[in-house]
């Protein structure tokens, strides 16, 4: 075996391996409570990251009928690569539109080669917590845990 194909062999295991931690992060408890949505997000974002990752991006939340601009900035802890995501997500136990800013702790998995799918659940100290998913073009593996914050 060359080292071309020896390298892609690693690669698919690498990425069987993140597929199997992303189910991990997922069944931590990092979830929702038994909560009925409070709203919605549409997010743009992009992450640049070689093991430690950064993440930037602006966004909309559809609160109570009403749509609010926001910012977002933070980092984590694994993944390698660049990507352009296009998020959308729930957002659970929000009650007061202040407890949506503020430093959300982060979980995610997800790949891109080209074109990709991921996800990712997040949670503050507010109790809110927003479960999303994100179309996604670059070349990048995100896998890790790490902090965003959401800002208006």
């Amino acid at each position: 075996m060359n080292r071309m194909q020896n390298f892609y062999l690693k690669l698919r295991q690498v990425m069987l391996a993140c597929a199997g931690l992303s189910v991990l992060l997922f069944s931590l408890g990092l979830q929702a409570e038994d909560a009925k949505p409070a709203g919605t997000i549409k997010l743009t974002e992009t992450q640049v990251g070689l093991l430690l990752t950064g993440d930037w991006g602006h966004g909309t939340l559809t609160f109570n009928g009403e749509d609010h601009m926001f910012h977002m900035g933070g980092g984590k802890i694994g993944g390698i690569g660049v990507a352009k995501m296009e998020v959308s997500g729930t957002v659970y136990n929000l009650n007061k539109l202040e407890d949506f800013e503020g430093t959300y702790f982060k979980a995610e998995a997800g790949l891109t080669a080209a074109l990709g799918k991921g996800g990712s659940w997040l949670k503050n100290d507010k109790g809110v917590s927003i479960h999303m998913g994100a179309d996604s073009k670059g070349l990048a593996l995100q896998v890790g845990i790490g902090g965003l914050k959401f800002s208006f």
